[in-house]
Order: structure tokens, then sequence, then C-alpha cells
């Protein structure tokens, strides 16, 4: 995998590496791969699902929220199809676990 820096971004990455007596790119790897582990280790404890579903209802809130922008910077009123919606969406994120309200 390769990723480009800012020149900022590089030196920031290259004096947190020395203050930790690594090169950059091991220091990268390391808090890049422990990040991923930290996620996935609260995934896992918190089981909330299937993770197929989570990513589902990621993309479904991702969409609302584009949805609800816009018809805020339209001052446009809510469609009427939009309540029953949500309440689907709470339902099944409650029958899934994933909210105890």
């Amino acid at each position: 995998m390769n990723i480009k820096l800012t020149q900022r971004e590089f030196e920031f990455v290259c004096q947190c590496a020395a203050a930790k007596g690594m090169r950059p790119v091991d220091y990268s790897r390391a808090r890049l791969l422990t990040e991923w582990q930290a996620s996935a280790a609260i995934v896992t404890v918190g089981h909330q699902g299937d993770p197929a579903f989570r990513v589902q209802l990621s993309r479904l809130g991702n969409n609302l929220n584009q949805i609800v922008r816009r018809m805020n910077s339209f001052d446009e009123p809510c469609p009427p199809t939009l309540e029953p919606l949500l309440q689907d969406i709470r339902t099944l994120i409650i029958r899934s676990g994933g909210d105890d309200r």
C-alpha cells in the first residue's frame, strides 16, 4: 500500500517516529494496525449483529444524512414516507441487538 502525504503530514509522522526511535514506515504501520486491531476488538467484544448488516446500515445512514442535508438546504418539508422508513430502521436496529432503547 502506498499513500501520499503532504509535506506537513510527512514531517509530523517523522517527528512522531523519531520520538519513539522508529523509522517513519514502521511507526505508520504500527499506528495503522493498532487502530485497526482496536476497532476489530471493539466490534468483536460489543457484538452488535452481523458485520454485513452494520456496513449496510452505515451506508443507509450516510444516504439519509445526504437526504436531510438537501432538505434543509432547500427548506423542503419532510416527505410523508420518511418517518415510517425511520421507524423500520429503528426496528431493524433493535432486532439486531444494536440498540437497547
